[in-house]
């Protein structure tokens, strides 16, 4: 739904929620864009596969093995597919990120991808990631909320949305990783 569209419905909600309360529908006006800017940006940043820029070294049995701790809770036990390990991150994902990486499980009934970020050496899911696993349980739920919960529980989540930060990441906020993998 276009910007101006959905502002017009919005603002007929809030007429309906708020009456004459000239404050209160301001306010709600207001949630209401900052809902569609923050959809807008996750959708621009939505989690998915990206092929460059490739890191030099693709991924090492330690990383692999890393990887295989964070995933698993989140993905089927089937067979996981690790892209390659690009460089950068978007800004959402702060000044410690370096690369990423997607990987995809395929079951029966589809596949489930989920992206990891490396940060401060360590791969775990990606904050916009987090994100949008709660983004989507809340939509499932939707159908069980009347639809002023809904929106503040919408609120809520947007306002939770990562924001870009312009920390810098020092020597002494990165820990260090041993050299050589553990053996078995």
């Amino acid at each position: 739904m276009r910007h101006g569209a959905w502002v017009l419905v919005c603002l007929g909600a809030a007429d309906v929620a708020f009456g004459q309360s000239r404050l209160e529908r301001d306010e709600w006006i207001r949630r209401e864009h900052i809902i569609w800017e923050v959809r807008e940006r996750a959708r621009a940043i939505t989690p998915r596969r990206r092929d460059e820029p490739l890191r030099e070294l693709n991924i090492s049995d330690f990383e692999v093995r890393e990887i295989q701790r964070v995933v698993r809770d989140h993905l089927p036990k089937q067979l996981v597919n690790i892209g390659p390990v690009v460089t950068g991150c978007p800004c959402e994902e702060g000044t410690a990120c370096t690369e990423q990486v997607y990987i995809q499980a395929n079951t029966a009934t589809g596949s489930v991808g989920l992206l990891l970020s490396r940060v401060a050496r360590r791969w775990d899911i990606s904050r916009t990631q987090k994100w949008w696993l709660r983004w989507r349980a809340l939509q499932a739920e939707q159908h069980k909320m009347d639809f002023f919960e809904f929106r503040e529980r919408e609120w809520e989540l947007a306002q939770d949305f990562p924001a870009c930060t312009t920390e810098v990441p020092t020597p002494a906020k990165i820990p260090a990783l041993p050299r050589a993998e553990p053996r078995k």
